[in-house]
């Protein structure tokens, strides 16, 4: 993750283009939640914690997902997940819009929070997560790229394994889909995006 001067400076390079001037915008340095694991007489509490980060581990190798900040705290946000868990974590969105969903019975939802967007379809009587999306430079992926980074700063996080239509390059683990729109070599957009979307259209 990158530091807060770091971003500052960012910030300062973008302000015309961002709400980085904005005075009321918090950033938020996350520290990470995986030190060393303390040594106790109870051996089956070590194991316990070891088996809880592989099972992490080998579930962030299957899916992209996106960290985002709450009142109760940090949620992890996946395509196809259900959105009353996350409004519960997140409490509520600065702006909400409905419609009527053309594929799906029901209506698609959208929730804007300050730096992201979390776009839901209908699934009998739960919304689901179609996509999530990145607005500024003020958040990042879980690997650390935001908008206004470059291809060479994607393609350093997450390699050249991807699809590449026009300006979009889409990374994919399962029914996951990662998605970075370029203007040039510059990072303009990135979502997290369900299958759904594919099948639907």
């Amino acid at each position: 993750m990158k530091k807060i001067k770091y971003l500052s400076l960012i910030c300062a390079g973008v302000v015309a283009l961002t709400a980085c001037g904005s005075s009321d915008v918090k950033v938020i340095e996350k520290e990470s939640t995986t030190g060393e694991v303390t040594q106790t007489a109870d051996n089956n509490n070590v194991e316990s914690q070891q088996n809880e980060t592989e099972t992490e581990d080998s579930a962030s190798q299957n899916a992209y997902y996106y960290t985002a900040e709450g009142p109760s705290g940090t949620i992890d946000v996946t395509p196809d997940m259900d959105m009353a868990q996350v409004h519960e974590a997140l409490g509520d969105e600065v702006t909400y819009f409905e419609a009527a969903s053309c594929a799906f019975e029901g209506l698609d939802k959208v929730y804007t929070y300050d730096h992201f967007e979390i776009d839901t379809y209908p699934e009998g009587d739960v919304d689901k997560i179609s996509s999530i999306v990145l607005l500024d430079d003020l958040t990042t992926t879980k690997e650390g790229v935001y908008v206004g980074q470059s291809k060479a700063d994607m393609e350093s996080a997450y390699g050249t394994d991807y699809d590449n239509n026009g300006n979009s390059y889409i990374y994919t683990k399962g029914d996951m889909r990662l998605e970075f729109v370029l203007e040039g070599e510059t990072i303009i957009s990135i979502s997290y995006n369900s299958k759904v979307l594919d099948d639907a259209g």
